[in-house]
């Protein structure tokens, strides 16, 4: 199977997601709850990620999310930026 980039608006659907009540690390304990989601995009194109800026009790499978990007700075020898796509709610 071929791998490739491909174009994408960022928007799509929930296909399933959980919410972790129980940081499975220390390191997550204060983002808890949070919620984790496999993500349908417009395209076709599965992928997991967060949820984030929504009401827990307000989710439900089928429901319009869109990308927005958590800005991540690596510390190094050269500060670098990464973006993580996690998506909230339309």
């Amino acid at each position: 199977m071929d791998m490739e980039w491909r174009q994408s608006k960022g928007e799509g659907v929930i296909a399933t997601f959980t919410v972790v009540h129980r940081a499975p690390d220390p390191a997550f304990k204060a983002d808890l709850p949070y919620v984790i989601a496999i993500i349908e995009l417009d395209e076709g194109v599965r992928l997991m990620s967060n949820l984030v800026e929504f009401d827990v009790q307000s989710l439900f499978i089928g429901q319009r999310v869109r990308c927005l990007f958590d800005v991540v700075v690596q510390e190094s020898d050269e500060q670098k930026a990464l973006g993580v796509p996690k998506f909230t709610l339309v």
